[in-house]
């Protein structure tokens, strides 16, 4: 499944944060919105184009938030919209969780 590696990064980024094993993430702070827009419109072409395309509903209300005002709602919607999407990762990472926790909590490290 070399295809689906940039989609894994690109998940990483755009979900913040979700439910694995029943555990969760750390929540993301809020962000720009239009950057974030941007890269969820990206994800939704990327998962087209591998044969794996969003459910029309949920394509529809992302594609949606770019009439959304509020930053912070953008982002709490984009993660509720995102979330179901976390166990994606889990076949291709080797506990992607802590993994990711790791990258939200990277005080002053790169």
């Amino acid at each position: 499944m070399k295809s689906i590696t940039p989609l894994l990064a690109l998940v990483a980024i755009v979900i913040p944060r979700g439910p694995l094993h029943g555990a969760s993430l750390p929540e993301a702070a809020v962000v720009e919105a239009q950057p974030l827009l941007l890269h969820t419109d990206r994800l939704i072409e990327t998962l087209g184009n591998l044969g794996a395309p969003l459910e029309e509903g949920r394509r529809a209300r992302l594609q949606a938030l770019a009439e959304e005002p509020d930053e912070s709602a953008v982002t709490r919607r984009v993660e509720a919209e995102l979330d179901p999407l976390w166990p994606l990762l889990e076949p291709q990472w080797k506990d992607p969780k802590k993994w990711f926790k790791e990258l939200c909590e990277a005080k002053g490290r790169k």
